[in-house]
């Protein structure tokens, strides 16, 4: 991973905007979404961003770009260079990262301390979609195919999951209680209401569930890893990944499967299955939600003794990747 994803806030932050064409426009209206406060910088600027910078009471001067600009108080939190002038803008990048700033220079990766990513605007959900640079157009293609599968709607989801966060904390404060809470919630219906713009409804509905909410309990799944191709992950591999405490794996499992599970899961290499899969036994009985992969496409013998024996325990095989099974 070249870049490490950030989301920075830059609400009444004020940041440097160099350049005054169709390509800064675009750069001030997207500073301008997040709150930021510019100051722009270039000889000529066009009628729309002077329009802009006229409507939002941005500083503004008109001349070229000189080297103090970095230094102007107060200091800017991005540099963003926004020039026809190749020159100039790798003068603009050499001055901020030498004073410690973070600077974009459009469409020259090599001289930006950071990148901007395609987006998915559903705020307060935000999607951001980058190549390291190195191919906006994938980057916009994949933008697209995720703009037709979240709705706009989905903004309405996050607003309701935030306004909703410090009461179910309340209510729920262990973190893997409240985690499945969450997971409950916002796959059951009461997301359908949100899309048809049901907002009482779905707060009444959250509300029972709260006070309905169960101690948890642990599970055990088992997925096929088939033909062994990630890309084969059936959806309901994935959804099994993804909500996993504790993720079991062959040792020499390629590290594309690891990067589909939850990032704060726990992960446990095994040589051995049998071993492996009583220490799961254990975990999972500890209120734990454990996922296993297991090579091929076979029903371990092993598990089904274990169902047998754990009635009680949510267990259950699934084919993961590519599975006839």
């Amino acid at each position: 991973m070249q870049y490490f994803p950030i989301f920075v806030d830059l609400k009444d932050r004020h940041c440097l905007l160099i350049g005054g064409g169709e390509v800064a426009l675009r750069k001030a209206r997207l500073l301008d979404a997040a709150g930021a406060i510019l100051t722009v910088i270039a000889p000529t600027i066009d009628d729309e961003l002077q329009q802009l910078i006229t409507e939002r009471g941005w500083c503004c001067y008109q001349r070229p770009f000189a080297a103090s600009d970095v230094l102007l108080t107060p200091r800017p939190t991005v540099v963003i260079a926004a020039t026809d002038q190749s020159n100039v803008n790798a003068e603009i990048s050499t001055t901020a990262q030498a004073a410690g700033l973070l600077v974009n220079v459009v469409d020259a990766p090599a001289l930006c301390n950071f990148i901007v990513p395609a987006i998915v605007d559903r705020s307060p959900l935000v999607v951001a979609i980058s190549t390291g640079g190195r191919s906006p157009v994938l980057a916009r293609l994949i933008r697209e195919q995720i703009e037709a599968s979240v709705p706009l709607r989905f903004r309405d989801v996050a607003q309701f999951a935030s306004d909703w966060r410090d009461r179910v904390k309340q209510a729920l404060p262990d973190t893997a209680a409240r985690r499945r809470f969450w997971e409950a919630v916002l796959r059951g219906p009461l997301v359908n209401l949100l899309h048809q713009g049901q907002r009482a409804e779905a707060d009444d509905g959250l509300q029972q569930a709260l006070q309905q909410s169960k101690p948890i309990s642990g599970s055990l799944h088992l997925l096929a890893l088939g033909s062994g191709d990630p890309d084969l992950l059936t959806l309901r591999g994935l959804q099994r990944l993804q909500a996993a405490d504790v993720f079991f794996y062959p040792d020499h499992l390629a590290d594309s499967w690891l990067t589909l599970s939850r990032r704060d899961a726990l992960y446990q290499p095994y040589t051995e299955l049998v071993p492996a899969l009583q220490r799961a036994e254990q975990q999972a009985q500890q209120g734990q939600k454990i996922v296993m992969l297991v090579e091929g496409y076979q029903f371990p013998a092993e598990y089904a003794e274990l169902q047998q024996k754990n009635a009680e325990l949510l267990m259950e095989w699934v084919p993961a990747a590519g599975c006839g099974c």
